[in-house]
């Protein structure tokens, strides 16, 4: 199964278990990422139950960890360069007023405070994503420690 398959049974799964109708949000889950997919996928999942659910769910958040703490490096970053463009060009212009933008100047300036507005909802996103995956991880680990898991028998699944 290509990861274009993939992606595809896993947005099925999660549009049929979430009985969502919305053909908005259904457009935006076929342009997403393989990446941004498996990982919503992992968010929506109910809490696990039983020991194979518990380590099925470790499996999926321990290989998308990464990419959701990259994702949140790659917004943080952008967001830094966006606002020291916006600083840049607020120095450049020696802008004190918006009245004392030309139309052009203007424009960009719009164009920056909302590409900045849009990186922050992104990282603060990235950090939600980051904090359930957290909560997940906790939860699963608490189990556990409730069930006395062997150490042996937590070695064998966190190779894979």
């Amino acid at each position: 199964m290509t990861r274009q398959e993939y992606k595809q049974k896993l947005m099925r799964k999660i549009i049929f278990t979430h009985k969502i109708k919305d053909k908005d949000i259904i457009k935006e889950l076929k342009n997403a990422s393989f990446e941004d997919t498996t990982l919503l996928h992992i968010q929506m999942r109910p809490l696990p139950r039983t020991l194979k659910q518990h380590n099925s769910q470790f499996i999926w958040i321990k290989r998308h960890c990464d990419y959701a703490i990259r994702y949140k490096r790659e917004c943080s970053n952008k967001l830094t360069n966006l606002k020291n463009e916006y600083s840049k060009f607020i120095k450049e212009n020696k802008i004190k007023n918006t009245n004392d933008f030309t139309p052009e100047q203007y424009t960009k300036y719009r164009l920056l405070l909302e590409l900045i507005s849009l990186e922050e909802q992104n990282l603060e996103t990235a950090k939600d994503s980051i904090i359930d995956l957290n909560g997940k991880l906790e939860y699963i680990c608490d189990y556990y420690d409730r069930i006395n898991l062997p150490l042996s028998e937590f070695a064998s699944f966190v190779r894979y």
